[in-house]
């Protein structure tokens, strides 16, 4: 049964029994169930055979999910698909914004991906829960496939802002591994699926720089190769999906009630405060230290309107829906919030890697751009590894408490030592880039595969949807902090390096204004043109930028360790739940020839009966 009728609920013969789970976190055991009642519900290992996980619903699932294409090596169908949508983008953006710009607009393509993606999230979630995940999945994949021929074919950055609009909105379906497959298995086994999952998405989330840079240098149709890439993977995903693809429908989930009664219940007031404030608060980040000043009118309204907003949103969930939007016993979970803390921990550290990494490898060692993509694969690559294992170490170690505590300590102690990166440490940096985003990995993939376990099977959607898109506001929250400290302390160096070093080289003084008006201007042929101008002073006011850059960058990574200490004092305060790794499968895949074939003998079995009665009483 599903969730519209509270956090938890099951099913009887009467109707619905809400039951709420303890303040720490701790499900109750879920109703076992045999493997033939029609349920395609709650069972357990022993009771599904091996025959089950060899059948073509559940390995297509998997294949369609996050798997590998006969002879295509590690194609993470819809996975995959998902990361090559903005992987491969987001490295294109410059090229993008010249090719049909330039436009100051072209920032929105990013912005529009984020804010879509994370109202998505919770909705998906939530509604997928309650009415079946398949069609959810089947139309997420068809919007992605829409969004990625608009992206392809896109002639002005207002199309390429629509395009991400709609590959933002099937962001949360096509990257929906952390909700659809761990509910497929043993729980015991739920991080397998995660690591699963992530090692074929190598091609996407690891190498996504290096292609990205690569098709723009090499390919005469450049960035929409990205594009080209993202309709051939996610038609092959949609198509597996379509035939492979069985959850539990409705009718399974929500026994004898009908759609239309059940779509009356939904909270369309909390769905509107959620989706009102969320994008509200981001486009006032996202608008900070950019379009508009920190103190600007426009700022400062946005981000108060939105939070005030998702406060309210937080009032009106308790007090006025029968059936809200988000259950106050989740918000009341304390295991699911210190995940919740530790998560957003770890996503507000990796993103400050995510945004400097790039940026440093192009300011700082090359501008070559397929060796920039090269460069950059450490910190991507160093992620999905860290995911990776991440996986195996949750179910061959558990005790999954000191697993995310030494993670969290290791990437804030290595993101932070970032902080020495200079012109002169690109083997240091890298290395060290590796090391701490291979812990970022685990601190990002360990809450996400735990979550889960803090709810009952009905609500998982919901609470991984929750988690995420509370994650990706606060990953905004941290991109604005460390863009607004690079900016600004960039800036007051160079005004004070540059000038020095420029004199110190050779400059005439009174050469030294058309010098800061031609390094504004950006372009080296204003350079030139300054008088007095040499190869020495040309070196050592490049020098000085680089000093400058680098300066800037010591100070975001030593505000990662704010965060990072964080995420540290969250993990402290978590019980272990080694004790809920059962053999229990919290939902089941079911065939649905053989599905349609019972229901018709059933009602055939029903007619006979009636008939039969019919008969006596005659």
């Amino acid at each position: 049964m599903s969730t519209v009728e509270g956090h938890r609920q099951e099913k009887t013969t009467e109707g619905t029994l809400v039951h709420v789970s303890d303040s720490t976190g701790h499900a109750p055991p879920l109703p076992e169930q045999g493997e033939d009642d029609g349920s395609a519900q709650n069972t357990t290992y022993e009771k599904l055979p091996l025959s089950y996980y060899l059948t073509p619903q559940f390995l297509g699932t998997f294949l369609a999910r996050s798997h590998i294409l006969s002879g295509v090596p590690a194609f993470g169908i819809t996975c995959n698909a998902g990361y090559f949508g903005w992987t491969l983008a987001s490295n294109s953006l410059t090229a993008i914004n010249e090719e049909l710009g330039p436009s100051d607009s072209y920032l929105w393509i990013s912005l529009s991906y984020t804010l879509t993606a994370a109202v998505a999230c919770l909705l998906f979630g939530r509604l997928s829960d309650i009415f079946g995940r398949r069609w959810f999945t089947i139309g997420g994949n068809i919007v992605a496939l829409v969004g990625a021929i608009a992206g392809a074919t896109a002639q002005s950055i207002g199309a390429m802002i629509v395009s991400n609009v709609l590959l933002g909105f099937s962001q949360p379906v096509q990257l929906s591994y952390a909700t659809v497959l761990p509910e497929l298995v043993p729980f015991k086994y739920r991080g397998l699926t995660n690591a699963y999952a992530l090692a074929v998405t190598i091609p996407g989330a690891a190498f996504g720089p290096v292609i990205a840079k690569a098709l723009i240098s090499h390919t005469h149709a450049t960035w929409r190769w990205s594009y080209y890439i993202h309709i051939i993977v996610t038609s092959v995903g949609l198509l597996l999906i379509v035939v492979f693809y069985f959850p539990p429908k409705f009718s399974m989930l929500q026994g004898n009630r009908k759609r239309w009664n059940v779509v009356k219940t939904l909270d369309v007031g909390g769905m509107l405060l959620f989706i009102g404030g969320m994008v509200v608060f981001l486009i006032g980040l996202s608008w900070g230290g950019g379009a508009y000043p920190w103190r600007s009118a426009h700022v400062i309204a946005t981000i108060v309107c939105g939070f005030l907003t998702l406060v309210a949103l937080v009032v009106y969930e308790a007090y006025m829906p029968k059936h809200p939007l988000i259950p106050l016993s989740l918000l009341r979970n304390r295991q699911f919030l210190l995940f919740l803390v530790a998560g957003c921990s770890g996503g507000m550290i990796y993103y400050s890697m995510g945004i400097m990494w790039p940026l440093i490898v192009s300011e700082l060692f090359t501008t070559d751009l397929v060796t920039q993509g090269w460069l950059a694969m450490s910190s991507s690559g160093g992620n999905t590894l860290g995911n990776v294992l991440c996986g195996l170490f949750y179910v061959m170690f558990r005790r999954i408490k000191w697993q995310l505590l030494i993670a969290t300590i290791g990437m804030t102690a290595f993101i932070g030592a970032m902080a020495s990166t200079t012109q002169y440490s690109q083997t240091k940096s890298i290395v060290i880039s590796i090391i701490g985003t291979i812990f970022a990995g685990f601190v990002e993939g360990i809450p996400t595969i735990s979550v889960p376990y803090t709810t009952n099977a009905e609500d998982i959607g919901l609470a991984v949807g929750v988690f995420q898109s509370i994650r990706v506001c606060a990953g905004s929250i941290a991109i604005d902090v460390y863009t607004s400290i690079l900016s600004s302390r960039t800036a007051s160096l160079e005004a004070k390096n540059i000038p020095k070093a420029a004199l110190g080289a050779g400059l005439p003084a009174s050469s030294l204004q058309s010098l800061l008006q031609a390094l504004a201007a950006g372009s080296p042929a204003a350079l030139a043109t300054v008088p007095g101008m040499n190869p020495a002073i040309e070196a050592a006011v490049a020098a000085a930028q680089k000093s400058s850059f680098s300066g800037a960058v010591k100070i975001v990574f030593l505000v990662t360790i704010a965060f990072g200490s964080l995420g540290i004092l969250a993990t402290l305060f978590l019980q272990e739940i080694d004790h809920l790794f059962t053999d229990q499968v919290a939902r089941k895949l079911y065939n649905p020839i053989k599905r349609k074939t019972e229901d018709s003998a059933a009602e055939a079995m029903e007619k006979a009966v009636v008939i039969q009665e019919e008969n006596r009483v005659g």
